[in-house]
């Protein structure tokens, strides 16, 4: 929000097919859609980058999203395969574009919808399969001014070694379309989880971090890079809270990846201030009782912190 009222809005980017509107997305419903995530062990078929993609179930299975006012361009990023069903797109009755489900090989491809309709404005547009087998990875709102727009990515409970497992060729023309000018990597808690309970080790997590910086410069070799590190999570130790096992051996770890790699990098669990932040946090209301989580308050916050560096570094030429 602050980058977009310096720089001008491009809208509001891309989200996951399934993100639920109040939520971080847009969507309203899907009946007649089956969501599948690479978090529930099929890590390995077609994704883009969305990691989610929602099948259709059968003809007449309706996607329905919010438009705001500044939408005046949804990009759609689908699948197409042979003998796949195309898939309608729509606002108030009237028909906009048909997003085409079948071609000669498997294919991640993106369709821009011109949405710039006369008043009244709909306040929603529509996804309406012709029969069972369509999928959609996810959407882009845009508007129609040159300005910043930020690409949300990533599902619950997503960590590097997932990252590292989607399907490559999917993955790179999801990247492509997309064109990122910079790519942010925020990853860290999940994989701190997995160490502690012994699933992966560190330099598992090392390995795929860079893996995935790799694969992220060879398919936007325009963009610049940014590690953004894991905020402190909590547990109860003598009747304080204090920092987590591993989330600073892995803040570490992303720190030497991220120079390794040419990366920026910046240092979220110092920023909220460091050992026992997250209890002090907690104490003003901004994180919830699950001690990993921030309540929206405490996200913004993180954000505001984020921001404010990013600015520094930019006013400062760095």
């Amino acid at each position: 929000t602050r980058f977009q009222a310096r720089f001008g809005s491009g809208g509001r980017g891309f989200v996951h097919a399934d993100q639920k509107a109040r939520f971080g997305g847009r969507r309203l419903g899907r009946p007649g859609w089956d969501r599948v995530r690479a978090v529930d062990g099929q890590a390995k078929r077609p994704y883009g980058v969305a990691a989610v993609t929602l099948v259709s179930a059968r003809e007449g299975a309706e996607l329905k999203y919010v438009l705001t006012e500044d939408d005046r361009y949804v990009v759609v990023h689908h699948r197409v395969q042979p003998d796949r069903p195309d898939v309608h797109v729509s606002a108030d009755g009237l028909d906009l574009s048909v997003i085409p489900g079948a071609g000669p090989e498997d294919q991640t491809r993106a369709v821009r919808v011109d949405v710039s309709l006369p008043p009244p404005r709909p306040d929603a547009v529509s996804l309406v399969s012709e029969g069972a087998g369509a999928e959609i990875f996810g959407l882009s709102f845009e508007s129609d001014t040159p300005g910043l727009m930020y690409d949300a990515i990533g599902p619950v409970g997503a960590d590097a070694t997932l990252w590292s497992q989607l399907e490559a060729d999917s993955f790179r023309s999801a990247v492509e379309s997309l064109a990122p000018a910079v790519f942010v990597i925020m990853l860290g808690g999940n994989d701190a989880l997995a160490i502690r309970k012994g699933r992966r080790k560190l330099e598992d997590f090392e390995a795929d971090l860079s893996a995935l910086v790799r694969r992220l410069r060879a398919a936007a070799p325009q963009a610049d890079c940014l590690v953004f590190g894991p905020m402190d999570a909590a547990e109860r130790r003598g009747g304080t809270l204090r920092t987590r096992a591993y989330v600073q051996e892995v803040l570490e770890l992303e720190r030497k990846v991220a120079k390794a790699e040419g990366c920026a990098f910046w240092d979220a669990w110092r920023a909220m201030g460091g050992e026992g932040s997250f209890g002090r946090w907690m104490a003003k209301g901004l994180m919830n009782p699950d001690l990993v989580h921030p309540r929206r308050r405490g996200g913004d916050l993180l954000g505001h912190l984020f921001a404010a560096a990013l600015s520094r570094a930019y006013l400062s030429g760095s």
